[in-house]
């Protein structure tokens, strides 16, 4: 008798520290901009890498989901060339938080962006802001 109740307190003692840690796992903070339409599918679906409008001005570029490295860019590129880009949409730009593991997978090739080469999936990704 006395066997089984450690047992069972030994299992659910480790349960429980295992919940903890994967609550503490270090995660990356990154923020991704989309049109309103865009975010109930995302939340559905998560985002899958693209090719998109501003990618396919580049020649050399491949698919890909392109996210800040913070949101001060992030508001910087509102603010000046990404605003632009989107100055004729006649929605609201929203703000995605996009909390990845730190060892999943990310390009990198300026300081203020990462691009991810796989699907992120929609337990990672809220709504940060509406840029209005």
């Amino acid at each position: 008798m006395i066997r089984i109740v450690r047992s069972v307190f030994h299992n659910t003692q480790y349960n429980e520290d295992r919940s903890k840690k994967r609550k503490e796992d270090p995660m990356r903070t990154l923020f991704h901009v989309t049109p309103i339409s865009n975010v109930k599918s995302i939340l559905k679906d998560g985002l899958t890498p693209q090719l998109g409008e501003r990618s396919k001005q580049l020649e050399d570029e491949k698919e890909g989901i392109f996210m800040f490295s913070n949101y001060e860019s992030c508001e910087y590129a509102l603010c000046n060339w990404l605003g632009e880009e989107y100055e004729d949409l006649d929605e609201a730009l929203i703000t995605l938080k996009i909390e990845l593991p730190l060892d999943f997978p990310l390009d990198q090739e300026v300081e203020w962006e990462m691009i991810s080469r796989k699907t992120i999936h929609p337990k990672y990704i809220s709504i940060y802001k509406n840029e209005g």
